[in-house]
């Protein structure tokens, strides 16, 4: 018990090490922050900022401890995302939207407007998240024919 106790003063740390050069001291940082479950603004910019990662299982063990957070804390930052110019990190933003155990309007209608995204990986994983969290078909309809019709 004493240990967890002291578990804030090793975020600075954990934060050090999703930054080193060798790839397994970052994965390890990123399962201890998953398990400390330490959801601070500093934490979840280090967790997003590691999407851009070059290997692969840190991105899914980075989406995965993204999956956890609460919604009301993710949000904000998962519509900041979506709103970027990389849509390397708009893919990844949507995957953790499909991962979410909570559903929300505000998370529907987001999805939703995502399927307009001019990149076809954006939107295709849009779809998917879509069918993930149970999104009824009438609810992304109009959307979708706004984007694969021509507009008058």
């Amino acid at each position: 018990s004493q240990s967890i106790q002291k578990l804030p003063e090793i975020i600075p740390s954990l934060l050090q090490a999703l930054k080193h050069e060798q790839s397994h001291s970052r994965r390890y940082a990123v399962w201890i922050l998953g398990h400390i479950q330490n959801f601070s603004l500093e934490v979840l910019t280090a967790l997003i900022q590691l999407l851009h990662e070059d290997r692969f299982e840190i991105r899914y063990l980075v989406q995965q401890v993204l999956s956890r957070v609460p919604l009301a804390t993710l949000f904000p930052h998962i519509l900041s995302i979506l709103n970027s110019e990389d849509a390397v990190l708009r893919v990844d933003a949507v995957r953790i939207c499909s991962m979410l155990c909570e559903k929300s309007p505000a998370l529907e209608a987001c999805l939703i407007e995502t399927l307009k995204d001019a990149d076809d990986e954006v939107s295709h994983e849009a779809v998917l998240a879509l069918s993930f969290l149970d999104v009824s078909a009438e609810k992304t309809l109009p959307t979708f024919l706004k984007t694969v019709l021509p507009q008058e």
